[in-house]
């Protein structure tokens, strides 16, 4: 999908340079792939996201994985710029769960900045600009979410329920958002949407 407005491609170029530079490259492999799946569902889950499922199968865009949340409902109608309270958040916390893929793969020591790009490119054009068309507001904004995502990680049981479901989606290579909460649930971790 292009951009519509000038300079989103550079804009875009530049967010990819920064996450290169700030990340280790390595070939993407099944499990990077598991838990980058299972980092989005976790993490998602916990920030109140209702999933639906995840998979790590190919598709014919060269998708290794995807992981699927519900809309948000009749209520969402935001216009770029001016966001309700309630829009904001909820926009805010979806971010944060595209970015907790690409963390999950950086702790996991294998992240793959370009199997990522699709994630920072939807969040991009989707997401933040939803937040402001201001290109330095847009990636102060990624770069929090990223750090909140980040961060979500390193609680120690969200990241053993990251490891235990990508551990799962590994061998089963397709998990129902119910499956999801019920690892999840393993860890002590809260499993419900909000």
């Amino acid at each position: 999908m292009p951009y519509h407005r000038r300079g989103r491609q550079n804009f875009a170029h530049q967010l990819a340079r920064t996450a290169k530079r700030e990340l280790p490259l390595r070939s993407s492999d099944p499990r990077a792939v598991a838990y980058h799946e299972a980092g989005h569902a976790v993490v998602g889950l916990r920030l109140g996201l209702e999933l639906l499922g995840t998979d790590v199968l190919s598709d014919d865009t060269g998708g290794r994985g995807h992981t699927r949340f519900a809309s948000p409902g009749a209520w969402f109608r935001p216009r770029p710029g001016h966001l309700t309270a309630r829009e904001r958040d909820f926009v805010d916390r979806t971010i944060v769960t595209y970015l907790a893929g690409h963390a999950a793969e950086s702790r996991l020591g294998v992240a793959d900045a370009a199997g990522s790009g699709f994630d920072e490119n939807d969040v991009l054009q989707s997401w933040v600009s939803l937040l402001s068309d201001v290109d330095e507001e847009q990636l102060a904004a990624i770069t929090l979410s990223r750090q909140n995502a980040t961060s979500m990680l390193e609680e120690p049981g969200v990241w053993r329920a990251v490891g235990i479901v990508a551990g799962r989606l590994e061998v089963a290579r397709r998990l129902d958002a119910e499956e999801v909460r019920s690892l999840t649930r393993l860890t002590g971790q809260p499993a419900t949407d909000r």
